[in-house]
């Protein structure tokens, strides 16, 4: 466990102890881990210490004037704790990165909301996350996200942490315990949801298909290493990716297109395994048989995360418009051949 406010706090929770102790880390431009083998220590054995802590951790900070959050020195010092075991970081942010390594500031103008202008803004503001998060995918670690914010908390630069990690993120926008009750009520579900899930660590994951297809542009949380290998930290089976598939050469031979995803991951009981996917769908030469077979959820959702790649490399009218460019064709060639 770590917690953070303008200094990096960390908790011995090693066997024997009466209580957790907790070790403060005032350096947050150089965090350095201050005790190497009692601060990763095995559920089972301190289970009693953990559940002292977790009780104790409300009341801990309920006097506290201190407002900053060095929430980057806390993530480099979660990385350098974990580097040797790999595994899941589990982030609780509640406002802007104030100091340290991937501060952020304020970017965002009440003023411009409407205006074309804001697209700067959907794109990170450092790329101290990004990097980060490729260091943690080298070790194997995934770094998940609760952003609880009632302000401006700039997710855009906040998610490529989770993005290229894969993990998760999890936004309660405007959220507070008291007054809104819906929230609280998402991120109890969705807490005990991520607790109790199957969870894979160091896994890959490669797509293949039939000869005169080929797959191109993936979307989802992942690192894309070499040219089609998605390199997963850790994968859950909410985890979803999408892509993209073009036609290369004509598929009049065959009568059948086939796809295979094949994922190869460590269990959380420490075995090797390999789970592999087969979709085969029938070539079919009527143009009525593949929007009658068409899933309307999948496609939506990859126009969507078409969509949004444009919105970030170029404009949100780009976007806008590519989307509504691909509905048209959908529709009127639905008219023409249907």
């Amino acid at each position: 466990f770590l917690t953070f406010d303008s200094t990096v706090h960390f908790y011995n929770l090693q066997e024997g102890l009466s209580q957790p102790q907790m070790l403060v880390v005032s350096d947050i431009d150089d965090v350095f881990i201050p005790s190497h083998d009692s601060l990763m220590v095995n559920l089972k054995e301190s289970r009693e210490l953990v559940k002292d802590l977790l009780t104790s951790l409300p009341a801990m900070f309920s006097q506290s004037r201190e407002t900053h959050s060095a929430l980057g020195p806390a993530l480099q010092a979660a990385f350098k704790l974990m580097s040797p075991t790999g595994g899941r970081v589990s982030v609780f942010q509640t406002q802007l990165p104030s100091l340290g390594a991937g501060k952020l500031q304020s970017r965002e103008d009440p003023n411009q909301r409407s205006s074309t202008k804001g697209v700067q803004h959907l794109g990170p503001a450092t790329d101290f996350y990004k990097k980060l998060a490729l260091d943690c995918s080298g070790q194997q670690i995934g770094v998940d996200l609760f952003l609880l914010s009632s302000q401006y908390a700039d997710l855009a630069s906040l998610a490529c942490v989770s993005k290229y990690s894969a993990g998760s993120i999890f936004y309660y926008p405007s959220f507070h315990h008291v007054h809104n009750p819906a929230q609280l009520q998402k991120l109890q579900k969705d807490l005990e949801r991520y607790l109790t899930r199957k969870i894979g660590f160091e896994a890959v994951m490669r797509i293949r298909c039939t000869k005169g297809l080929s797959i191109h542009t993936f979307h989802g949380n992942f690192f894309v290493r070499s040219t089609d290998l998605l390199s997963l930290a850790n994968v859950n089976p909410d985890s979803a990716f999408a892509v993209q598939v073009s036609i290369e050469d004509s598929l009049a031979d065959s009568s059948l297109a086939c796809f295979q995803a094949a994922l190869l991951y460590t269990s959380s009981k420490g075995k090797r395994r390999i789970r592999v996917h087969t979709l085969c769908l029938p070539v079919v030469n009527q143009l009525s048989d593949v929007y009658a077979g068409a899933d309307v959820q999948a496609i939506t959702c990859l126009l969507a995360n078409m969509a949004i790649d444009r919105s970030v490399s170029s404009s949100l009218s780009d976007a806008r418009d590519a989307l509504v460019n691909a509905v048209v064709d959908f529709v009127s060639s639905y008219k023409n051949n249907v």
